[in-house]
């Protein structure tokens, strides 16, 4: 990151002038393109909505209640405030509980411009179906980030790699992953986006207009997610590439263009996430309590810097785009390096910064990778073009007329393009159908509801079962080696619910975690196993154990047999 930013500064121009940070024309897009990059987008829109219910309403995805809450609150109340600033996610909130608002207005007759009663009865009977409503938000934000890709590809390279850059994009598993869930992930995609596209405007376009929108936009990519401050250097270097332009002309307004934009960021965040600053105690104490957790993690935690920077892209991003597509996207990055263009290299400082960024986070995540994978998706595109370029300039010169085979460019690109997605198109499939049927967890509680006696104690760590309190007493831990085997007979536990979800964490680093590995192989060794649960080829989830560790429960668990 300390390398990247001086060269990609040395490289753009001290020119002035419009257009000078470019010198390559921008092509007209043709009907047929926007054929393709709608097609690209409905194919995608497809692979978002095939089982985007999953367990709903029964089970929400981890890490979504943090964002409903607020924005169902948010709806039913009319108070504004969510109350709560961890990432912040106002760009997740307040659409969420808009949608939510326009919801019951339309399908049970609420009023438009008042919170009625009726919400009462609603969510009483709705369990975790108003997630439904958050997750179409998040979807939304993603196939417009996809359109937004088009946009930096086509100013950046050319069509051709615009349209296998977002077609890539369009049909990556961990894209389409968590743009199915009410997260931050998928909005901050596109707000990171939105703010390179404009970062890169600024650049070959500078005016008033073109500063204050990537100064506006940061600040919306900040009020999503914090951590995309990383990204923030972006718009330094332009600003000082242009600052420096002004100082050599003279040009007075220019440079109060650029602090108008700098201006704009901390406008842009306090406009979409008011409370923060109106409660600042508040907003803090969500800030540091999510920061907290950010320095261990099971299993994503321990790597450093260094380590996360190298898991991020040796690991997470090959996964998510392929090994193919990622050698493409090498060849790409070099093509920036060697064409030395203003415009793209700017692109390249947006990923080394926010990848750098959050690498210096004490956890390591494939998920924070989502504002970048679109990029080095349209990366991949362009290192499509440069080899097919490469190979017509060999082979098509010698045995056909140059102009001919210049002409059909297109069609090798968006074959080679559709050849990269068959692998992550059966993975998005198998996906769906997975997430299309309860997981285990889901078919745990209703086995579990049907021959578990009403009343009984249960200890259950995450990732288990989702059973009712009322049916039900439940000792609910994030993980079960909280306590000893012991302690949980001495309590007088039922049954015990255990998770592989946790245990292989553990059992994938014995050393570091050998009294939790411990716990689990005592419970496994002490305890009635009653039921597990497996993950399939036709079913998701993680394995559930149902152990019986009462007198009582092992009664029940002997007249189960084989159930």
């Amino acid at each position: 990151m300390t390398v990247a930013t001086p060269c990609i500064y040395a490289s753009l121009p001290m020119t002035d002038g419009r257009n000078a940070g470019s010198s390559r024309p921008i092509e007209r897009p043709g009907w047929g393109t926007f054929a393709a990059l709608l097609a690209i987008v409905t194919v995608s829109g497809v692979f978002h909505l095939w089982g985007v219910r999953r367990d709903l309403p029964v089970l929400p995805q981890p890490d979504e209640i943090v964002l409903y809450q607020p924005a169902i609150r948010i709806a039913s109340t009319g108070d504004l405030n969510p109350r709560w600033f961890g990432y912040p996610g106002s760009t997740v909130i307040y659409p969420t509980a808009l949608a939510a608002h326009v919801w019951q207005a339309i399908v049970h007759d609420g009023g438009w411009l008042r919170v009625g009663s009726q919400w009462r009865t609603i969510l009483a009977g709705s369990g975790f179906e108003l997630v439904l409503i958050g997750r179409l938000v998040s979807i939304a934000y993603s196939l417009s980030a996809l359109v937004i890709l088009f946009l930096i590809g086509r100013r950046v390279f050319d069509t051709r790699a615009a349209l296998v850059g977002a077609l890539l994009a369009a049909l990556c598993p961990t894209i389409v992953d968590y743009a199915q869930q009410l997260r931050t992930d998928g909005p901050a995609m596109l707000f990171g986006l939105l703010y390179l596209l404009c970062c890169v405007r600024l650049l070959e376009h500078p005016g008033w207009a073109s500063s204050m929108l990537a100064g506006a936009t940061l600040g919306l990519a900040m009020a999503t997610r914090v951590m995309l401050a990383a990204a923030g250097p972006a718009l330094l270097v332009v600003d000082v590439v242009l600052w420096r332009r002004a100082r050599r002309v003279h040009d007075r307004t220019r440079i109060w263009q650029l602090a108008a934009g700098l201006a704009c960021v901390p406008v842009a965040f306090c406009v979409v996430t008011p409370y923060a600053v109106l409660e600042p105690e508040t907003a803090w104490s969500s800030f540091r309590e999510l920061a907290a957790k950010q320095s261990t993690h099971l299993g994503a935690d321990g790597l450093g810097f260094a380590g996360n920077l190298w898991w991020y892209f040796s690991t997470a991003m090959p996964i998510a785009l392929t090994w193919p597509q990622m050698a493409l996207a090498l060849v790409g990055i070099a093509g920036v390096w060697r064409s030395r263009d203003p415009s793209a290299l700017l692109t390249v400082l947006y990923l080394t910064t926010f990848v750098g960024g959050i690498s210096l986070v004490g956890l390591h995540w494939d998920r924070w990778l989502l504002p970048v994978l679109p990029l080095m998706a349209l990366y991949a595109g362009y290192g499509a073009t440069l080899l097919v370029d490469a190979a017509v300039s060999v082979v098509g010169n010698r045995f056909w007329n140059p102009s001919s085979v210049r002409r059909w460019r297109l069609v090798p690109v968006l074959v080679a393009g559709l050849a990269l997605v068959v692998v992550p198109t059966r993975s998005l499939v198998a996906a769906a159908r997975l997430h299309s049927v309860p997981t285990t967890e889901v078919v745990a509680a209703e086995w579990i509801n049907a021959n578990i006696p009403a009343k009984s104690l249960i200890a259950r760590e995450r990732g288990t079962a989702p059973i009712s309190e009322r049916r039900y007493s439940l000792m609910t831990f994030p993980m079960l080696p909280r306590k000893t085997v012991d302690q949980y007979v001495r309590l007088q536990v039922d049954y015990v619910l255990a998770s592989s979800s946790n245990w292989s964490r553990f059992q994938a680093e014995k050393a570091r975690y050998a009294t939790e590995v411990a716990f689990y192989e005592e419970l496994h060794r002490r305890a009635v196993l009653v039921k597990e649960f497996r993950p399939s080829a036709d079913r998701g989830g993680p394995i559930v154990r149902v152990y019986a560790l009462s007198p009582r429960a092992r009664e029940v668990a002997a007249s189960l047999g084989g159930r």
